[in-house]
């Protein structure tokens, strides 16, 4: 597994006024499983890592915020699916800069471990 929802922290874009489905969900995963969560302008890396989270799942291209994980090393994945797709990077474009491109469904199945919880079946009717 890559990503454990007792590790993440989800950062987000302040709220938009018409979140995607794909921001729907992570945020109703991070709600339900305890991940907490920051807008890009209230996230501080070093204060992710005091609380033991070292992968920070982003639905965002927030510059600052991105480089400041970054530097502290923690472990960092760009939800695809949250951002405009002419805003999209490929892969390939993030291949060099230590960064994992996910889609939120994959973010939400890490984040559940395990098929046979509530959890899980709660989170499955979202995504269907």
């Amino acid at each position: 597994m890559l990503l454990s929802a007792g590790r993440s922290t989800l950062l987000t874009a302040a709220d938009p006024e018409d979140p995607t489905e794909a921001q729907s969900l992570l945020s109703a995963a991070a709600e339900r499983l305890h991940v907490p969560r920051s807008t890009a302008e209230g996230f501080a890396a070093a204060t992710a890592l005091e609380q033991g989270r070292d992968q920070v799942v982003s639905t965002s291209l927030a510059r600052p915020e991105i480089e400041d994980a970054l530097r502290e090393r923690l472990h960092l994945f760009l939800v695809l699916d949250c951002l405009p797709v002419a805003e999209r990077p490929t892969v390939e474009a993030l291949a060099g800069q230590a960064i994992t491109a996910v889609t939120a469904e994959m973010v939400v199945f890490e984040w559940l471990e395990r098929a046979d919880s509530d959890d899980f079946r709660s989170m499955l009717q979202l995504i269907r």
